[in-house]
């Protein structure tokens, strides 16, 4: 009974280690969005734009419309640059 319950154990932290990678980088364009989404707004702990945009890029790539429109925002307003080094100051 007691190495049932250890594979059980098992069983059930090696799904919640998968499950916690978070979404494939190969999901459907619309699971890619939805992770870009999050990855901005902090849902997983922290904003990382790197990622939203790499979720954004592969989703633009099999052409879903909204990742092509937060892509290109992204493009035009780069959020790692500061305005001060856009102007030339």
């Amino acid at each position: 009974m007691r190495s049932f319950l250890l594979s059980i154990a098992f069983f059930v932290a090696s799904l919640a280690a998968t499950f916690a990678q978070g979404p494939p980088l190969n999901g459907t364009p619309e699971q890619l969005f939805d992770a870009g989404l999050n990855a901005i707004s902090g849902s997983a702990g922290s904003r990382d734009y790197l990622a939203a945009i790499e979720y954004f890029r592969r989703s633009a790539q099999k052409d879903y419309g909204p990742a092509q429109v937060a892509l290109g925002y992204f493009y035009e307003h780069r959020p790692d640059r500061s305005r001060r080094s856009e102007s030339g100051c």
